[in-house]
This record gives C-alpha cells, structure tokens and sequence, in this order.
C-alpha cells in the first residue's frame, strides 16, 4: 500500500519576503495617494453695528492630509481673502494649521456683505477649496439682544444633592460676550445681596464650543454659533444652611452692544439626603 503523499508548503523564507513585499508595496501605494485639504469649518459668520462694535476674531482648522496617512506636515497651504474688508492671519502653513480670520466693517454701510477666503495648495487634489465669509452691518440701534434656553436642569426637578449643573446655550447677531448664572432670594438674603434686577449673582458661566451641534444646524447664520454652548456649576454654599429649599435659577446673557436678555428660570427643590 502506498504511503500518503506529503503536502508541501513554501519556504519559510519565501513567505516572509512575500509578506515583506506586499507590506512595502501596500505602504509605497498609500503614500502615493494625493493628499487633501480639509477645513475645520466651511462658512463663517459675522455681525457688526454701522460705525460700532463688530465679531471678535473666529478661527478655522486647516489640514493637508488624505484617507488613510495622517496630516503631511511637509505640504505647504495658503490662504487668500477675495475682499478687502477680511483680512486673514497666517496666510501660509504646512501641514495643519489655525488661521484667525477678522472682518472690517468700517468703510461699508449697512446690509450684508459677502466674501471668500481661498486655501490653496499645489500638492492637494482639491485645490483650491473655499470657506464662505459673511458679515452683516446693522444700523445703530438696530441690533437684536440675545436669545437662548436653558436645557439643564428640569424645571421642578428634586435632587438630594446641594451641588447641580446648568447646562444652556445662547446666540446674538454680533456676540454674547457673558452668561449670568442668577437666583431668586431666599428670605434671609442680606439687601445688599440683591441686584437692581431683584436677583442674587452666582458667577458666570463658561461658555463651551463643540457641544451644541444642534443649535449650530437650526441657526447657521448667527456668528459663533460653534461656540453657543454654555455651563455653570452650582455650589453646595447656596444650601449650607438649609435642609429644605426651593431655589429659582436664571440665565442672563448680555451681548456686545450691552442687550440683557433673560433666557428663562428653573426651579429645583433640594432637600438634604438623611
């Protein structure tokens, strides 16, 4: 009886160079592939008074890079505004970079006004790609205050806890430059305590960009709305002396026109854990 024939299997060298080529190969590909420019942001939008106060600077994300490497720092990309009334700083980069873009609405009249700034690159595939710039210029006195909501916490909501968060967002025509976090008295707040609004301060709220996608989708030609998110944080100090108690929370923007807008109230009731 014939004994079974032996299966043969390649070199262990052979296989290793194999692997070794195709490694090479798949990295010479990859590296071969036209990067892109890719921005942080396609469109900005600015706000000013006619002979007044305008939008802070706002920034974009610049990268050359493609699917698969990460950025190539080595690729060189340039930026050129198509108005005079835009001006953009750096206007060279490589790699991946931060340009601050500002708007000049000194010599323009009131309405909008539209422009573009250019990045460019010759080792980019897209080449050149455009961020959209618009500004509007509001007769005097003819500016919005701002508007917003505060999402955080429920109105009526119990917690057993003497510290919480205030979660909200705020938009205006040019720029909310604070956010108030307020309270109503209590009965055993001192006069002095108490603002010409009849409300107690608590601080001031930080103001968050990234974290209200959703308010940048439903208004997307307010200025900085990538930056409307807002919170604060609540100390236990306000209910050191009580084991029960009702406190009435109020969010107070102002803009840069001096515009004070309350953006509502919620009520929380505290009672201390036993």
């Amino acid at each position: 009886m014939n004994s079974p024939s032996k299966k043969r299997f390649p070199p262990i060298p052979f296989i290793l160079t194999i692997t070794a080529g195709m490694i090479l190969l798949s990295i010479v590909v990859i590296s071969l592939l036209p990067p892109s420019i890719v921005l942080g942001n396609k469109r900005l939008v600015f706000g000013a008074v006619y002979e007044g106060v305008v939008t802070c600077p706002q920034k974009i994300d610049i990268e050359i890079k493609n699917k698969i490497l990460d950025t190539h720092n080595r690729f060189i990309w340039k930026v050129k505004p198509d108005k005079k009334w835009i001006s953009v700083r750096p206007s060279w980069g490589k790699g991946k970079g931060i340009i601050k873009v500002r708007t000049h609405s000194t010599h323009l009249h009131p309405g909008t006004h539209e422009g573009k700034i250019r990045v460019f690159s010759s080792s980019a595939i897209n080449s050149p790609r455009e961020i959209e710039v618009i500004l509007k210029i509001f007769d005097k006195g003819k500016s919005s205050p701002p508007f917003g909501y505060i999402d955080i916490p429920q109105d009526g909501q119990k917690i057993d806890s003497p510290s919480f968060n205030v979660w909200g967002w705020a938009l205006d025509d040019i720029e909310v430059v604070e956010v108030k976090i307020k309270r109503e008295p209590f009965q055993n707040d001192l006069p002095s305590s108490i603002e010409s609004d009849g409300l107690v301060f608590l601080g001031d709220a930080q103001m968050k960009g990234g974290i209200r996608p959703d308010v940048e989708k439903s208004f997307p030609l307010f200025p900085l709305n990538t930056r409307s998110g807002w919170g604060f944080y609540v100390s236990s100090k306000i209910f050191s002396s009580f084991s029960e108690q009702t406190i009435k929370i109020h969010a107070v923007a102002r803009d840069k026109e001096g515009h004070l807008t309350d953006l509502g109230s919620k009520k929380v009731v505290y009672k201390k854990s036993q």
